[in-house]
């Protein structure tokens, strides 16, 4: 599974913009700020 331009935003602020990545099978991915 593959994603692209994948953004993310918290009222004005970007948490994350233009992400693109490819995820590989059996494996369990996750996304974490400052506070875990």
């Amino acid at each position: 599974m593959a994603t692209q331009k994948l953004g993310k935003r918290f009222n004005r602020d970007w948490i994350f913009r233009d992400l693109s990545f490819t995820f590989q099978s059996g494996t369990v991915y996750a996304i974490t700020g400052p506070n875990g």
